[in-house]
């Protein structure tokens, strides 16, 4: 895939303009913010620092002018704070903000909120009728709407699919002075890849951004999840986790948690998001999907042989906080030995107890509770 050059350009007092440039073709994508007040310092950009000494030159935005907004410089590691109440109006009960999240060609950004009011519980209006955030983020070439979040409870993690995500926040009949406890506070960073999926002390190898290779020869269980879990999963991902056992091992599987959006039995007529497990390194079209309310059984999943490879699949709509899964390898010749114990998840977001289960003859007891 070719790297992606990304451009900010000013188009006037009231939007912010990006190219986004590949060597194939050149496509535009406009974002359009109608500045109403000079107070709030909006729009707010936010850029990496990798894309501030390699990208942004000369009238991209060192020259523009105080009304078309600000600028925030991530600190020393590439990361920040956002706090809202920097950026309220202390004159206009309705207005927008928006906040854009620009990293390098090979960067995505990650979002999590620290604190998060907008809104009462028990009010009757939709989420977008009220005070609400709307988060995009750069799919392709288009930008493609994550998901609107209003009220108290605290959004998941979330990161971007490409290299940009854009926050609006929009107001709607705030009382003046707007309540101190009114608004959010969020942590975000600018990265390569998709950061930790597996648990320290893994045999593993990294084959790509989200590709792993998984041995049995010096560590026989771990974990592993999916990208941004216990977030939002980034859509267009093709991640691939095989394990691979020694002479006569069997690989186990078990799902801890899983949250993976899709319909039916996730065919690719339906575009569901999916996970997928084969024996063999080639596609194997015996082994079924996993996807929304098909889950996978409540019994481990087990190998034929000691090779497993697992995918997981996503497309460009829907977005879901993914999967949570502990591996084993069994030496098969002594399986009647063998126990799998489960740790606990720090990850998982669900409590429950896992039920007893039969591997080979021999039953194994698993308890396993969960930590929000």
């Amino acid at each position: 895939m070719a790297l992606a050059e990304t451009k900010l350009s000013k188009r006037g007092p009231s939007e912010t303009g990006l190219k986004w440039k590949s060597k194939a073709k050149e496509e535009a994508v406009s974002f359009h913010v109608h500045l109403r007040h000079r107070e709030t310092q909006c729009p707010v950009r936010i850029l990496s620092k990798n894309v501030q000494g390699q990208y942004v030159q000369g009238q991209l935005v060192e020259d523009l002018h105080e009304n078309e907004g600000s600028r925030v410089n991530p600190e020393g590691g590439n990361f920040g704070l956002i706090i809202s109440s920097h950026y309220y109006s202390t004159s206009m009960a309705s207005y927008r903000c928006q906040f854009l999240f620009l990293g390098a060609p090979d960067e995505h950004v990650q979002i999590s909120f620290i604190d998060f009011h907008l809104s009462d519980a028990n009010t009757s209006k939709r989420c977008e009728e009220g005070t609400h955030l709307s988060i995009h983020v750069l799919v392709g070439s288009r930008m493609s709407k994550v998901q609107d979040f209003c009220g108290k409870e605290l959004p998941a993690p979330l990161i971007s699919t490409q290299n940009l995500l854009t926050m609006e926040l929009n107001v709607r009949d705030i009382p003046l002075p707007i309540p101190a406890s009114m608004g959010f506070k969020l942590k975000y960073s600018f990265m390569k890849g998709y950061g930790r999926q597996y648990n320290d002390g893994a045999s593993v190898k990294s084959t790509g951004d989200c590709s792993f290779a998984f041995y049995g020869d010096n560590a026989t269980a771990g974990q592993v999840w999916s990208p941004n879990h216990p977030g939002f999963y980034p859509r267009n991902l093709d991640c691939e986790y095989t394990f691979n056992g020694q002479p006569g091992q069997i690989v186990v599987i078990h799902f801890q948690y899983f949250d993976v959006e899709g319909y039916g039995q996730c065919e690719d007529t339906t575009h569901s998001d999916f996970v997928l497990f084969s024996n063999y390194k080639t596609v194997d079209r015996t082994n079924r999907r996993f996807c929304g309310s098909n889950r996978p059984p409540k019994d481990p999943i087990q190998s034929e042989s000691s090779y497993f490879r697992m995918q997981f699949k996503t497309n460009d709509i829907f977005d879901a906080t993914g999967f949570y899964v502990y591996y084993q390898f069994l030496n098969q010749q002594h399986s009647t030995k063998n126990r799998v114990k489960l740790v606990s998840n720090s990850h998982a977001q669900l409590h429950f107890s896992i039920p007893t289960l039969l591997i080979c003859s021999t039953i194994i007891s698993l308890t396993n509770k969960f930590n929000k």
